[in-house]
């Protein structure tokens, strides 16, 4: 994907409410996550589930 390339995305009312549930909920903070202006989350190395 190209800088500047627009993206859309759907997601079904029930998927919605629940990422507003968990933001609602969480410790930290979602700006951006509506506006699609979140940065990536840091790297934190190989995913703890992936067998190696």
């Amino acid at each position: 994907m190209a800088v500047g390339e627009e993206v859309k995305l759907s997601i079904s009312g029930a998927a919605l409410a629940a990422l507003l549930h968990r933001c609602g909920a969480a410790a930290g903070d979602c700006d951006g996550l509506a506006s699609g202006r979140a940065p990536p989350p840091p790297s934190a190395g190989p995913h703890p589930l992936r067998l190696r």
